[in-house]
């Protein structure tokens, strides 16, 4: 090894070329403008980079010199040459001497192939250093950060592109595939069909919410031909992932957002209770959305899947309940409270309180004086509530109808009830959402301490899904809106457990989808 040069900084004579890399345009000069090098700089070299800088990228080296490969590993490489670590064992060769066939590979990429010459060796500590310039071509070195950046996005643990590695790869399931791949066909046509009309017609037609004829023939036409078609297929794809638990539907939840997000998310109603800006998809504007079943949205089909969306059959039991809640109300002032003082009612997870509101503004006269109490975790939504009912009680109910804003999380709720007991006691508690997202020893523990608050003959009403509501594929799948569902027998259950001494009646509404389970005192 004698004769080794100590000085490998360079594989090539320095000369003054131009570099592979093109120069980063700064749009503050022109071209005479760019600013060079100085001192020693300004003898150009071309840039080296060692194999950390390419991690992780590995580099594969096949040096053949004098008829024998010698056991090289990669160093570092520039445009012109390549830097490789030799054993010391191993007799390294001389300087200016052929390398016939090198070959350097970065996993399945051949980065070159071809001659070199021996330009430098040195001595490290870990073996011999064999500065290496290439003489059958050049190291495209912009092109080999491309590779890096590649390796290096794919080892970070990004999407893969493989579909046996995509969240949505799911082997079987064909009829749901097929189902998912249709109703994604018939939005696009609609959506084309629909943009067609909208060319034609006036911007005040489409977009005013005044009605008018004009828009009233709009969401006639979307009636006929597309508002049952949309929730059919919706349907029809729940029916054949009913069987699933939520584990077996991870992969199709996620098939089914990556074919038809892009036109689901146009509904502004499905977008809010997709990406819940308040933390959960049922908050008070959601609520409201699906009250008023609206047509809106910001082009002609996206307030058609909104609309088509809020007459699925669980948006229709939410309006059913709420209609139910108004009517046990009136009965209620109907009825008179027996102490012969106001009606009490607390609203747990009282939302926009829309039943609330429809009854003080519908009705004609109020049989009894009517205090209620609406508890919502939701700061905003009693603030929605509180300026709408407000003028409308002290406008036509001044001094007969009284309505208290608790304010506190349900967590509290669940662990201390006590913070309605300076209201107690009431003729009826209704909690109509709530205990879609209650374990059953939570429902139990909660159904047992607001029973007690009623006075005799008062009665809890609580609603809840049932499995078999066909909107689950539209709320899971589209929506992340997950509920514990439970069959009427369920329900029964943990109303009895709560209190055995209780009159249990079960009531549904008219889609079957949302019954209420009630304890009467």
């Amino acid at each position: 090894m004698d004769g080794m040069q100590q000085d490998s900084a360079a594989f090539s004579p320095e000369t003054v070329v131009a570099s592979d890399r093109p120069a980063v345009r700064d749009d503050k000069h022109d071209y005479a403008g760019f600013d060079g090098a100085s001192g020693r700089a300004v003898f150009f070299r071309p840039e080296r980079v060692s194999a950390a800088e390419l991690a992780p990228l590995s580099f594969e080296v096949t040096f053949r010199h004098d008829g024998s490969s010698l056991p090289v590993t990669f160093r570092d490489i520039s445009q012109g040459g390549v830097g490789l670590l030799l054993p010391f064992e191993v007799e390294a060769p001389p300087i200016g001497s052929e390398v016939e066939d090198l070959c350097i590979s970065a996993g399945r990429l051949e980065v070159y192939r071809g001659k070199a010459c021996v330009v430098t060796t040195r001595r490290i500590v870990d073996g011999v250093v064999i500065g290496a310039e290439l003489v059958g071509g050049v190291v495209k070195m912009d092109a080999l950060r491309s590779v890096c950046a590649i390796e290096r996005w794919n080892a970070e643990g990004n999407t893969p592109l493989l579909a046996s590695g995509s969240p949505w790869s799911v082997s079987g399931h064909s009829e749901f595939k097929a189902a998912l791949l249709e109703l994604r066909v018939f939005l696009e046509d609609a959506k084309s069909n629909l943009a067609a009309l909208e060319s034609k017609l006036p911007w005040d037609v489409l977009h005013s919410t005044e009605s008018s004829l004009a828009r009233r023939a709009i969401v006639d036409l979307v009636d006929r031909e597309f508002k049952d078609e949309f929730i059919n297929r919706n349907n029809a794809l729940f029916d054949l992932i009913a069987h699933c638990d939520r584990e077996e539907n991870k992969p199709l939840v996620a098939l089914s957002r990556n074919v038809l997000d892009p036109l689901f998310m146009e509904a502004p109603w499905m977008h809010r209770a997709r990406f819940k800006p308040l933390g959960y998809a049922g908050d008070y504007e959601i609520m409201n959305h699906i009250y008023r079943r609206g047509f809106e949205g910001p082009t002609l089909f996206a307030k058609s899947i909104h609309y088509a969306g809020l007459h699925s059959p669980a948006g229709f039991a939410v309006h059913n309940r709420k209609d139910m809640s108004r009517g046990d109300m009136m009965a209620l002032l109907e009825r008179g409270s027996p102490d012969g003082g106001p009606v009490k009612v607390l609203s747990v997870a009282a939302g926009p309180a829309q039943e609330v509101y429809e009854l003080l503004a519908q009705a004609e006269d109020l049989p009894s004086d009517l205090q209620i109490l609406l508890f919502d975790q939701d700061a905003g939504a009693l603030s929605y509530a509180h300026a709408r009912l407000q003028p409308l009680v002290e406008r036509r109910w001044a001094g007969r109808v009284r309505i208290v804003y608790l304010h506190d999380s349900i967590k509290q709720l669940i662990r201390n009830p006590a913070i309605f007991e300076q209201f107690a006691p009431f003729d009826a508690i209704i909690c109509a959402g709530l205990y879609d997202y209650l374990k059953k020893p939570t429902a139990v523990r909660l159904s047992r301490k607001l029973f007690r608050l009623l006075r005799d003959g008062g009665f809890l009403n609580i609603g809840n899904m049932v499995h078999g509501s066909q909107s689950r594929w539209l709320m899971e799948h589209m929506l992340d809106w997950w509920l514990l569902y439970r069959s009427h027998e369920e329900m029964i259950e943990f109303a009895t457990e709560a209190d055995p001494s209780a009159r249990i009646e079960l009531r549904t509404e008219s889609t079957g989808v949302n019954p209420f389970v009630v304890m009467h005192k």
